[in-house]
């Protein structure tokens, strides 16, 4: 019997990414870090008058509206002066500095994706306010070397490392085993970790890796860490969504994207597919022991998308020019998870510490209930 929106279910070659491409990371293990902004180096590279590669060139001038449409970020509001007014359609003003974090001595936070980027940065703010932070990646080599990043820039730090690779639910189970074993009670989940892949590839459960990473693991850690954030008493779950979100729609007939996979659009479908999940999700726990909250951490210099032809080459630098510091962009993060205004946002959407609405499709309760019994499925776990 096929599991719901099992990708098994049609015949095609599955490809492994290639380590030429943007994930080539996360396929050889030099970068996985499941980081969704990442930047590599804090500046951006001017653009130059041509570029070229395989007989192909671009000349510059080229339109900004020409190279967003070449790299198919119109419809994913990654550029000023989009008509749709989505909330990233402004670039902060990169002298922007978060507000200092009020004391929170004591208090337990796992951030997922923490090795690097927005992740470390949302863990280190939170060390340097007094949490106990468990720093994840997706090995351990690689989580313990942040975590002592850590302990060097923040005195007195009290971080600890988990690693885990949220490719395999397998992996993810004995993660969430870990952390029960090691802690008993956790006050706050923030759900950071994130990948997307350049060619369509399943991972050992024949789910779409893109989907696995994004989705399915942040479905199955978040439920099976529930009761130990229930019994903190002020539980805070956070989901770092995207506005990628927008525009996009969940084909439960392929949920996989067997057909016509692009890797854009596949994340934008695993960033719907977290805000219905999380959606649903405050619907259904105990009002005021919980609360869950989305957040989209703004335009930032990332890697997560590598440029694949001159076009996007030419055009990433650009954006990068006025993005967010990685610090920048965790603010919201750690605001979520330390405010006491953010006991009061369950259910919400918050993008620059204000709440935001969502497009209407990712609230819809009646697609929200369909996936989350689907995924229930898919991850063996009772609806």
């Amino acid at each position: 019997m096929r599991r719901p929106g099992d990708c098994r279910r049609r015949s095609r070659r599955r490809v492994r990414p290639s380590r030429n491409s943007f994930a080539r990371g996360y396929a050889d293990g030099a970068e996985r870090d499941y980081e969704l902004l990442v930047s590599p180096s804090g500046e951006a590279r001017p653009p130059q008058s041509k570029a070229s590669e395989g007989g192909e060139t671009v000349e510059s001038p080229l339109s900004l509206r020409r190279a967003a449409d070449s790299l198919n970020l119109r419809r994913h509001h990654l550029y000023r002066g989009d008509p749709r007014g989505s909330v990233t359609s402004a670039v902060m003003d990169p002298e922007f500095t978060p507000d200092d974090t009020p004391s929170q001595s004591g208090r337990r936070v796992l951030v997922t994706g923490s090795t690097t980027g927005i992740g470390f940065a949302t863990a280190e703010a939170l060390c340097a306010a007094g949490c106990r932070v468990i720093m994840h990646g997706p090995d351990s080599a690689g989580a313990d070397a942040a975590a002592e990043r850590i302990r060097d820039r923040v005195p007195d730090a009290a971080v600890d490392a988990v690693a885990g690779d949220l490719t395999s639910q397998a992996a993810v189970r004995r993660l969430a085993a870990t952390i029960e074993s090691r802690y008993g009670t956790l006050d706050v989940l923030v759900n950071n970790a994130a990948a997307v892949f350049d060619r369509w590839s399943t991972n050992g459960d024949g789910v779409e890796l893109t989907f696995a990473v994004n989705y399915v693991a942040v479905y199955l850690l978040t439920r099976l860490l529930l009761p130990m954030i229930e019994r903190s008493g002020d539980g805070r779950i956070v989901v770092v969504g995207s506005e990628a979100h927008r525009g996009a729609t969940l084909d439960f007939d392929d949920l996989q994207m067997v057909d016509g996979y692009e890797r854009f659009a596949a994340y934008g479908r695993s960033k719907l597919a977290d805000l219905l999940f999380a959606y649903e999700l405050s619907r259904r726990i105990e009002p005021g022991r919980v609360a869950v909250v989305m957040m989209h951490p703004g335009t930032a210099k990332t890697t997560l998308f590598r440029p694949r032809n001159p076009a996007e080459r030419f055009v990433m630098p650009i954006f990068n020019i006025k993005a967010r510091s990685p610090q920048q962009a965790a603010d919201t993060s750690v605001w979520l998870a330390t405010s006491d205004e953010a006991r009061g946002l369950n259910g919400r959407y918050v993008a620059d510490r204000r709440v935001v609405e969502s497009s209407a499709g990712s609230q819809d309760p009646e697609i929200a209930t369909r996936l989350w019994d689907i995924t229930a499925e898919m991850t063996g776990l009772e609806p």
